[in-house]
């Protein structure tokens, strides 16, 4: 027997490439989860408590701009 390995033996079975795939969709599928939780979370503990303090016109105001400014293409990635 030679010290050598054979090509079938080197390759990656498919089954391992399958557990790859699938460990590296759960962690994006958890971090970008996390990223959003996050952004409600501060947003519903600072802004909203802050916002509340304004009159109501100025309230709908600030709310308008605030929904203008999100809407951008990082927002949309990690949201959709």
């Amino acid at each position: 027997m030679s010290a050598q390995s054979t090509p079938s033996q080197r390759a990656i079975p498919l089954a391992t490439l399958g557990s790859v795939a699938r460990l590296l969709t759960l962690t994006l599928a958890v971090l970008t989860t996390g990223l959003i939780s996050g952004f409600f979370y501060a947003y519903a503990c600072s802004v909203t408590l802050g916002l509340a303090l304004l009159p109501d016109e100025q309230y709908v105001e600030a709310m308008q701009a605030i929904n203008a400014t999100v809407r951008n293409g990082v927002f949309a990635f990690s949201f959709f």
